[in-house]
Order: C-alpha cells, then structure tokens, then sequence
C-alpha cells in the first residue's frame, strides 16, 4: 500500500503557492468509533473557531443516521495545525449534530462536556497511555518474521537494536507531527511485545484530554497510512503469552495534588471499587480478553488496587505514596476505548403507550384543538418500537390465542439494550425521524381539544443479533469442576463473589432464556448446588468414555439407556456423581419420561473426538493417526461413527433437536503434511476461543493462514453470524474473495 504513495512527486505541489486561501481538514468520530476526513477551503488564515463554518456530510454512510434523512452536521470544536500540509493550514476536530439541535446519537463528546463543566471546580487532569500495535497489510504484526514467530517477550520494551525494535521511523514521525499540531504528547515508548509501542498524551484538562487523544490518533492512522502499516488499537491483538494493549489513565484533583492529597485519592479508589462493572462495560470491546490477571493486569472480575502494582485495576505510583500526594492510575481501560460506546442504553420506561393514548398526524390537527400538557412527567416518557414481521405475526398469535407473551429488554444502564423474546434476541437501534409525533389524550373537559403529553423523534428499530453468551467463559473463569471436585463429599464453599446461578446468569447476559439455555448445554456448563460450574473438558471426556464402556459391557441399545442404572453404576464405581451424570446425559440426548435415555451417539463421538484433537493445540497430528487413536477411545460398537466432519460442524445435542439448535463450530485446521505422500495433518482450532467481534475475528483467521477456502471459513463465523446473508455480510466487509480452478478464496481486504 505504501507504493500508492509519490510524496517525491507530492511535495512539489504542496510547495506551490496557495495564496490566503487556507486548507481546513475537519475530522470526526463516525458511526463505529472509527475516525473520518475531508477538506474544505477557507478564505484567509483562521485565527478563531467561530470563524469555521458549520459544514455537514452524509450520515447514512457512516452510519450516523438514515438514508431518507442522512445530512448530519459537523460543528468545530477544536483547531490544530496540519502537519501535512503544512504553513496555514489547519485540523479542524468537530462534534456530529442533528439538523434539529440536537447531538447526534454518536455524539458522546458533547455529553462528556457537560459532564466536565459540571466538574470543572475539581480541576480534573488526565494523563492517558494510548497502547497499539501495528500490523502488515496481510495481516500479520509488522515485521514479524514471515511463517513464525519473534522470540518471547523480554528484550523488546524499551528496546534499541536491529531484531527488538521496529518502525521507529514511522513512531518518531508521529511524536513530530503532534508536536507541530500542538498535542500535548509527553512521551512515546516501544511496548513489552513487538511491533507494539505507547504514546502518553497529557496532563490534559477536562474535555480537551479527548480532544488531544482522538487527534492525536488520527495523526497515528494517517501517518500509519502514509507507511503502508495497520494500526490497530484492539486490546488483545495476538492470542496467547503475548501482552494486550490498554489505555491506561493517570487522573487526579486539586485535592489529590495538594499536601495531604492521598486521602483523597483512597477516597476516589473506595468510590471506584463500588461501581468497577459500570466502569468495565465502557472501558472497551473485548477487555475480557486482556485482563485476565497476568501481562501486568488485574483480572476483570475483581477491583484491586497498591503502590506501584501494575497487576492492580488501579496503581498509585510510588513517588505519589511517598510524598502523599499525586494521582493515580487507572488501569483497567482497553486501548479501544472510546472507540465503540453505548447508543443505547436500557430504560424502565415503556417502549409503547397505553390503550388509553392515540397518535395524531397533521389532518387531525386541522380538526381538533392542540394544547401541550401542564404536567413535565410524561416528557421523554414514550417509545415507538417497530416489529419486524416475524415479531408482528408472534404478537398476533398470542392474542388470538389469548395466552400470555413475554417481551424483555436486557441489559444494565451502560449496555446496549436488546429485546428477547423466548427464543430469539434483537438489538434495538434508534432512527432519527425528520417529523415529530406527537402523543396525545383526550382532554376531559372539551371534546374537541387533545393534549400533548410527549413529543417522539425517534423511532425503535429491532434487528436480529448475535446472544452475548460468550460472557459465560469470562464469568465462569476459574470455576471450573473437575474429577477432584466431583469425588469430594463436603466440597470446600465457592468464592461467594465468583459464584453465578442460572438466575443471575439470566439477569446479567443478554440472550433469550431459549439461548441462555443451549449457551449452557453447548459450554457444558453444570449446576451443582444451584451454582454454575463448567465441567473440565478432559473430565467430561473421561465420563463419556466410562459411559461407552459400560453400554458396550452391559450390551445397552444406545436408544432406550437405563438412565438410573448408569448413574448409579458410575457412582458407586467411578465416583461420577449423579448431579454430574444425568446432566451430561440430557447434553447428549433425552432422558424419556419413563427414564430411558436415548443417547446422541454422534454427539457422544464427535465429543470425545474432541478430548484426543485437544492434546493438539500446537503440534499437528497426522489425520489417520487420530482417527486410529479416537477409535480406541470409542470402542470398537461405536468406531464406524467416528468420522473428521464430526469436528468440523456440530450435531445437535439431542436427536429431536431442529438444524437451528446445532452446536456449529469449527475446531480444526488442515495442515500441509510435513511427509512426502502429503499426508494431511490436523491441528486443535477451535472457534470458540476467537474473538467475537467480527473484525478482530478476521484478523486472527489471516494471521492464522493467508487465504481460506469459502468452506474452511464458513465454520468459523457461524457462531458470531446470525444467519449465512449475515455472515455474507461479514465476508463481503472484511474479505476479499477470488476464484481460482480450485474454488473460491478469501483474502484479507
């Protein structure tokens, strides 16, 4: 990509003349947390933002409003000189603004304004660490060597010297040009991994620490863009012993950096500990997947904080502790954040009026007085949602039916609010109207006068998304329930902090109870004791393999299993509890009224399959070989179900079970043989261990392998796609497919 670029027949024309006319760049936030550009001409030099116009562009193309009403304005809020081109010329940073005054539903910076004004007798400073890492154009972090790996990390922080560090040039060019924009950069370092740097910006106060940061970022990515280099700010870029990228915040008071501050800097870090899963829920996408209590961080799920503990969620700095008075640093912030936040978050107030409202439109009024209420209750009170067909004919059933429908809003007042019904989830987006409706009622005391009781500009929209059940992994980390735990009698009590029951599995996750519900059987998640546990995936094959050996010896009919005798055979011989094995038969299978148990014989295959393909998670194994070997496991009455498409696409987990139910996923890589007859070799992959968001998924499939055959590709996506027009979609954003004699293949795009 670097090649596209000619600065040698650029510069000169950036050294011709431009007059008085000057160059204004106006640079905003778009739909996605991505940043966007263009140029406008001003007659003469600015010195005064009021002197900018207010511009507009189409919002409906970065997704920031509707095609029928997509003009959103752009409103200067801060000035930077423009270190590309130089002389006059000017960065224009600028908020997103409705036509009718109003924010635009992206417009988070005019909210934090008031927040900071609201707090401005505190004199907040802000002193951020912006961590990022940057890659190649086919996708593999830059200069990384082609087909393996660097060496471990350790020589690379701080680093000087061919093999620890990389693309100093390209760092030093970005510490330059915000020097000339007048960023406040204080520093710039290279980062634990390679390939990954720092850059701190600040002291910063109030409002222009965002301003300062979002600038200065976006010099990064037209700098990055300038060297044919990605950049990205994902909080866990590369999977495994290689450490994340955060954002991590230094913030402090008047009070805090007077004599005497530290009390108010433990009284700040107490007020934290008390709303930690607020702060987490805006602190970035996927920070799940970088806190995690080691790569110098705390892990997600507790608060913690010390003097110069980089393993903390908040660290006070030693020189800070020592003069007692500072600030503190909060850790916990991904390198994404602010990147994506909430649009929406969840309300008690209904999502539609009551019987007794009516909406009028504009021929009503010409016939009946209009008067606004004197009550301000009501203000803000209502939503108009709108149903999709399918959600339209299951509100109509149910009334003609007469039997009862439950429609849910799900999440906490920092998420994105979806809808569940009992089967299905939808995400809830807002569609600015260019009218305004009215809710009206009749006025009791005059027949032909309505009071307006709210205005509405806004309409709901429902589209069907993805449940959030991977959260469960991240909830339920280390609460895994293995053979020890089984055989104990007074098991040792849980952490009361850690524990989850199915009830606050269902308050806190956004799916369905129908999704909450397959989530679990397909996570293999237990509940013992109402607590939720994950069986231990080598305990699990064990049991499946102990239950093999027992139908096969007692010569059972694997479609009508005495359930009672199996549990209690495998109680009083191997110590497999009953609350253990009747759940892992209704995994695989249906225990009958009459307490046969039909067993899902492939389920049952395919997932012990799983247990001998896990030992394979970095060295390959030969394919015939781990057919050989899960043979053996499976015995010989079950050997001719053994077949590799089983762990490439789920079955369902029950034989009654519809297509929709399977469990869909892949778990395997074919790898180029390594023996002269090209024998296929197989590697441990699975699908659920990549990351749910869709662009950072794609970054791990083609740092995995370059190109993927459509049906190699397909497995993986089928768990963050709704359906195959949305993973499509997916393909059609992040790829770019060819079509060679041997089929189709993606690419990164």
């Amino acid at each position: 990509m670097s090649l596209l670029y000619k600065p040698e027949l650029l510069q000169h024309y950036l050294n011709l003349d431009q007059g008085s006319k000057v160059q204004a760049e106006y640079v905003w936030i778009d739909g996605d947390g991505g940043l966007r550009s263009k140029t406008t001409t001003v007659s003469k030099k600015v010195t005064d933002i009021t002197e900018l116009r207010i511009w507009d562009f189409d919002g409906s193309s970065t997704n920031q409003a509707p095609g029928n009403n997509s003009d959103v304005l752009l409103r200067p809020v801060a000035i930077f000189p423009d270190p590309f081109r130089g002389g006059d010329n000017i960065l224009v940073l600028a908020e997103t603004w409705n036509n009718d005054g109003t924010p635009n539903k992206t417009n988070f910076r005019s909210h934090a304004k008031k927040v900071m004004d609201e707090a401005k007798d505190f004199v907040p400073w802000f002193g951020i660490e912006q961590e990022y890492t940057l890659f190649d154009t086919d996708g593999r972090p830059y200069a990384w060597p082609k087909g393996g790996f660097p060496g471990p990390q350790g020589p690379y922080y701080c680093g000087a010297g061919t093999g620890k560090v990389v693309a100093r040039d390209l760092i030093e060019a970005h510490y330059r040009a915000c020097l000339y924009s007048g960023i406040n950069i204080s520093g710039v370092n290279a980062e634990v991994m390679p390939s990954q740097w720092e850059y701190q910006v600040g002291p910063c106060e109030g409002i222009s620490m965002g301003d300062h940061l979002w600038m200065s970022r976006y010099l990064l990515l037209r700098i990055a863009e300038q060297w044919g280099v990605v950049v990205s700010f994902h909080p866990k870029p590369l999977a495994g012993d290689w450490n994340g990228a955060g954002c991590h915040t230094n913030y402090s008071t008047k009070a805090m950096r007077e004599e005497g501050g530290m009390k108010a800097i433990e009284a700040a870090i107490e007020k934290m500990s008390k709303k930690h899963n607020e702060h987490i829920a805006v602190y970035g996408e996927d920070n799940e997947l970088r806190l995690t209590g080691r790569h110098e961080t705390g892990h997600i799920g507790d608060f913690s904080s010390g003097v110069a503990n980089r393993g903390a969620s908040i660290r006070i700095p030693r020189a800070c502790a020592a003069q007692g008075f500072g600030y503190l640093e909060d850790r916990r912030p991904a390198s994404n954040i602010g990147t994506r936040t909430v649009s929406l978050r969840s309300s008690s107030r209904p999502l539609a009026s009551t019987s007794r409202r009516l909406m009028v439109d504009a021929a009503l009024t010409a016939l009946m007085d209009l008067v606004f209420s004197r009550s301000f209750r009501e203000i803000g009170a209502f939503k108009l949602l709108e149903l999709p067909p399918e959600l339209c004919q299951l509100v109509e059933s149910a009334v003609e039916a007469r039997s009862p429908l439950h429609l849910t809003i799900r999440g906490n007042s920092t998420e994105d609010a979806v809808l569940c019904t009992e089967e299905s989830t939808y995400a809830i987006r807002s569609v600015v109207l260019s009218n305004t409706i009215l809710v009206v009622s009749a006025d009791s005391d005059n027949a032909e006068t309505v009071v307006i009781q709210d205005e509405v500009n806004e309409i709901l929209e429902l589209a069907p998304t993805v449940p959030k059940t991977h959260r469960l992994s991240s909830l339920l980390k280390g609460c895994e329930y293995d053979d020890i735990h089984d055989s104990e009698e007074e098991p040792a009590p849980t952490n009361p902090a850690s524990v989850m029951t199915y009830a606050s599995a269902r308050a806190s996750i956004q799916a369905s109870d129908a999704e909450l519900t397959r989530a679990l059987r397909a996570q293999r998640i237990l509940t013992i004791r109402n607590e939720l546990r994950p069986i231990a995936l080598s305990y699990l094959s064990s049991i499946l393999e102990t239950m093999l050996n027992l139908i096969i010896a007692q010569n059972m009919t694997p479609a009508a299993i005495p359930a009672e005798e199996v549990s209690a055979t495998l109680a009083d011989e191997n110590e497999i509890s009953r609350a253990v094995s009747s759940q892992v038969m209704g995994w695989f299978g249906e225990v009958r009224d009459d307490g046969m148990w039909t067993m899902d014989v492939e389920g049952v295959v395919k997932e012990i399959g799983l247990g001998v393909l896990r030992q394979h998670r970095v060295e390959p194994v030969v394919s015939s070989t781990l057919v050989e070997r899960w043979k053996n496991a499976v015995g010989d009455t079950f050997s001719d179900t053994v077949s590799l498409k089983l762990l490439l696409v789920g079955v369902p987990s029950r034989p009654t079970a519809p297509q929709s139910d399977a469990h869909h996923q892949g778990n395997y890589l074919a790898v180029a043989g390594s023996f002269d007859d090209g024998t296929e070799q197989l590697k441990y992959f699975p699908s659920s261990e990549l990351p749910v968001d869709g662009a950072s998924r794609f970054v791990d499939l083609f740092l995995t392998r370059p190109r993927w055959k459509a049906e190699e590709i397909g497995p993986f996506l089928s768990d963050i796609a709704v359906s195959s027009k949305d993973r499509d979609k997916l393909l059609l954003k992040h790829t770019r497919a060819t079509t060679d004699s041997t089929g189709v293949w993606y690419t990164k795009k």
